[in-house]
């Protein structure tokens, strides 16, 4: 019999029944089998996730890299059109700047003053007269230049309100309103303080203009640069070696100053042999003589000037000299009295020297000639019908010092000064006064800048005198300067005014005077500069003996003897400059040591 027929039917059916389910150990492996699926699946379905993830990531970045592209291609094409724009304007700037620039030969500057004078005038030689004048003024000088080419310039100087003074001088029409700018074009000139009379030609000389032009182009000129030189060609300013007799007036001391109609041809034809030889330069020149009060510059007649100068420029040499031939028809020398000027020369030298921080310069100045062909009634005046210009006039600086900047003393420096004067016993004779200092040239602030051009009626500065002045500019901080300067004087010619032609004073006695000035300036701002100037004069015996001869002339007091003249003029003055261009890079309250810009 088989098991099967052997087996009961209970135990067939548990037979079958423990067949149909596994065993404990089997479901247990069914169970890990399942959950490594599960494992499997959560495995695959992050591996997704991070795939998603990771694409979704890529995408970004690579929208976040395009918005970058485009915001980047934005910021350049931004970047190119404001770079496009800025190159433009400075393209234009730049062009402009190459044809509009400042004039290299003089500066440009606003300057006020305001300026306080006693008994600085022959009305402080007159018993119970008060002696004061009180001004302020402002000058705008522009000096701009039109550059054609680098070879080729206009060169110019404008003048906007010269020396014009504030308030005017007083308007009847208008003296009594609120509010009112009277006379709002009256300028001061530079030199006199009060209306004088010049006692040869009998004209009435004043210390202002009325009704002048607010604008007024002072120079105009051409300079071309050519293979073979350089010319300077219109209306000039005129420098040359220290400005002791012809002077630009352009630096923010100074005032009046020379101003000629000129053809002018600057060469150094020795370079073309050896290069060498280009610092010795020759200059020859044309100038037609305008109207004026001085033998030099001419007056109202025709005129013209030619001349010659050399001028060696080294390193630490300047050497140099001219001739000037003078002709002018119709000499006008006032009341309606002319004569001629005929073959009249004026010649100068000129030197300067440094060495390390010393240095030393000269300059010369002469003119002789005659005035001829005098109209009646001076010829029976004065007993002859000529006028002999002796060579008896003559200038003369020589001036030497020394450097110590950078230092507490930045400079100390002396001066030596002469200008011939005239014989008023000698009425057919010019033994001086043919030629004196310019006004422009700075000396002083009172003594010689106004005192002295009052008494002789001449819109000058030396006058029939010597001089001797020691100055130094001490640094007192890096903004503060301070300058004194002790300055002594003697008169020349002791016949020194006359009453008219042939009526001469007395004899004057020789010392004018001693003058002490100090300078304070102060650098407000980087082309903002403020000077404070103080000038006291003792006046000598020959100071008062002029002052009181003024006064009789200008008929304030009876006869000389009755004058009272000061014992000690004094001024202050306050200077505002403000520079508009690099030509003046420091200022200490004087031009006279600044270099100079001639030809």
């Amino acid at each position: 019999m088989s098991f099967f027929s052997k087996c009961s039917p209970f135990a067939f059916c548990l037979f079958v029944a423990l067949a149909a389910f596994p065993s404990g150990a089997d479901e247990q492996s069914e169970i890990e089998s399942l959950k490594r699926q599960i494992e499997e699946i959560k495995r695959q379905n992050q591996e997704k996730i991070l795939e998603i993830q990771r694409e979704s990531q890529r995408q970004i970045e690579e929208l976040r890299r395009k918005i970058e592209e485009l915001e980047a291609r934005d910021r350049v094409e931004q970047k190119s059109a404001k770079e496009l724009l800025a190159e433009e304007l400075k393209e234009k700037e730049s062009g402009l700047k190459r044809i509009v620039d400042f004039n290299p030969d003089f500066p440009s500057y606003f300057r006020i003053r305001a300026r306080f004078f006693k008994n600085a005038t022959f009305i402080g030689a007159t018993e119970d007269k008060d002696d004061e004048v009180f001004f302020v003024d402002s000058r705008f000088i522009l000096s701009p230049m039109l550059k054609v080419t680098d070879n080729l310039s206009l060169r110019s100087q404008i003048d906007v309100a010269r020396n014009i003074v504030w308030g005017g001088l007083g308007d009847s029409s208008v003296s009594q309103k609120f509010f009112e700018s009277p006379s709002p074009s009256d300028s001061f000139r530079g030199a006199l303080l009060r209306e004088v009379t010049d006692t040869v030609s009998g004209n009435v000389l004043s210390p202002v203009e009325e009704d002048t032009d607010f604008f007024d182009i002072r120079t105009l000129y051409v300079v071309a640069k050519t293979p073979v030189g350089e010319l300077w060609v219109g209306r000039q300013p005129y420098d040359w070696g220290l400005g002791m007799l012809v002077n630009a007036g352009s630096m923010p001391d100074q005032d009046l100053g020379s101003i000629v109609d000129r053809f002018e041809f600057d060469t150094a034809p020795l370079a073309l042999i050896d290069e060498r030889w280009e610092k010795l330069m020759f200059a020859f020149s044309i100038d037609r003589l305008s109207q004026g009060q001085s033998l030099v510059k001419g007056a109202s007649g025709s005129g013209w000037e030619m001349g010659v100068g050399t001028l060696y420029r080294g390193d630490s040499l300047e050497l140099g000299g001219y001739v000037f031939l003078l002709s002018q028809n119709d000499f006008d020398i006032g009341g309606g009295l002319s004569g001629d000027l005929e073959k009249n020369i004026n010649w100068s030298l000129y030197g300067s020297y440094n060495i390390g921080s010393f240095f030393l310069a000269f300059e010369f100045q002469n003119i002789f000639g005659e005035i001829n062909d005098l109209e009646e009634p001076l010829p029976l005046v004065i007993g002859s019908s000529d006028v002999d210009i002796s060579a008896e006039n003559f200038l003369f600086v020589l001036r030497g010092g020394y450097s110590f900047s950078p230092s507490f003393v930045d400079v100390v420096a002396a001066e030596f000064g002469w200008a011939s004067g005239d014989d008023a016993t000698t009425p057919d004779k010019l033994e001086g006064n043919a030629i004196f200092f310019n006004n422009a040239y700075t000396v002083d602030n009172l003594l010689f800048k106004h005192m002295i051009p009052n008494i002789y009626a001449l819109e000058g500065s030396v006058i029939n005198s010597w001089y001797f002045r020691l100055w130094s500019t001490l640094r007192l901080t890096e903004s503060v300067y301070f300058t004194p300067q002790a300055l002594f004087a003697w008169v020349d010619e002791r016949n020194a005014l006359s009453l008219d032609v042939v009526t001469p004073l007395p004899k004057v006695r020789r010392f004018l005077g001693a003058e002490l000035e100090g300078t304070v300036t102060l650098k407000v701002l980087d082309h903002l500069w403020f000077d404070f100037i103080s000038s006291f004069v003792v006046s000598g015996g020959g100071l008062k003996d002029l002052l009181s001869q003024r006064a009789f002339i200008e008929e304030t007091v009876s006869s000389v003897d009755l004058a009272d003249p000061p014992d000690f003029p004094f001024a202050f003055q306050g200077r505002l400059v403000l520079t508009l261009d690099p030509l003046i890079k420091r200022w200490t309250g004087s031009s006279t040591l600044l270099k100079r810009a001639f030809w």
